[in-house]
């Protein structure tokens, strides 16, 4: 698809991240973490969703869990570091998400659930039904003309989506209560995180022109 705005073109990748950013700019403008929260759960379905059709692959579509491979590569271990370190990227919010908790000592607890989860989550996907050929993501290595790896392809697309607004939350908020925009209105507060999408954005825009 493309369209012409301004005089420019804009077409393929630029069309889709310039969706999706209208797509997540309502979410954006949240300020309450108990809304967010409902957001945030939809990640949450999406990502169980994700591992059930990757395991359904391995289970139902043939895929099966047999593969062998080098357990330790040695050559790919700092590409492999890299995207365990990306995974546990989410400590940007949680000063937030702490102090909007009602029982804070709590906290701790929610913390070793969630990376345990986490590490028992990305430990196991997709090594024994693809061996070293694991790629990432894993929606690569799923056969496309299954329904299961359909799913899982397009929850993978609105996974991100639930996510964005309740990671930006606590830099839109740190930007609120700054001496210039503490007793702002509403407005000012929407107008903020309204420009902190595009700020953001173009870098996706940027890094679609390719090639990367």
């Amino acid at each position: 698809m493309s369209f012409n705005m301004a005089g420019h073109t804009i077409r393929g990748k630029k069309c889709f991240v310039l969706a999706t950013a209208l797509v997540i700019l309502p979410t954006t403008w949240l300020k309450s973490l108990g809304l967010l929260a409902y957001v945030s759960a939809g990640g949450v379905l999406a990502s169980i969703v994700l591992v059930a059709c990757v395991f359904w692959v391995g289970a139902v579509d043939s895929v099966g869990f047999h593969e062998k491979g080098d357990l330790l590569n040695w050559r790919g271990l700092p590409t492999t570091i890299s995207l365990y370190l990306f995974c546990y990227c989410g400590h940007a919010v949680f000063p937030t998400l702490c102090n909007s908790m009602k029982d804070r000592s709590q906290f701790s607890k929610v913390l070793l659930v969630c990376f345990i989860t986490s590490t028992i989550t990305y430990g196991s996907m997709g090594y024994l039904m693809f061996g070293e050929y694991l790629k990432s993501p894993v929606t690569l290595n799923l056969p496309a003309q299954k329904i299961s790896a359909k799913i899982a392809i397009y929850i993978t697309i609105v996974n991100p989506l639930t996510k964005y607004a309740i990671v930006i939350t606590p830099i839109a908020t740190a930007i609120e209560e700054t001496r210039h925009f503490r007793n702002s209105c509403a407005i000012i507060s929407i107008l903020i995180r309204t420009v902190y999408i595009p700020s953001t954005n173009q870098l996706q825009i940027v890094h679609a022109q390719g090639p990367y």
